[in-house]
């Protein structure tokens, strides 16, 4: 369980870096169509998941 937790914290911090890189990006460099935003809450659903089950998670320790 305790790696279940190291596993899914690893992945919590890798995605926040990832957002905190990516998201500018896609902002820069987007034209006026809409796609970006259904990117940017791809990505900002993914963290929020990560996040509930990193916390669910650590619970049961």
């Amino acid at each position: 369980m305790v790696s279940l937790v190291q596993t899914l914290t690893f992945l919590f911090i890798l995605s926040s870096l990832l957002l905190i890189i990516v998201v500018p990006i896609l902002f820069a460099t987007s034209d006026q169509g809409g796609n970006t935003k259904g990117t940017v809450s791809g990505l900002a659903a993914f963290w929020g998941s990560l996040l509930v089950a990193t916390a669910v998670a650590n619970s049961f320790l």
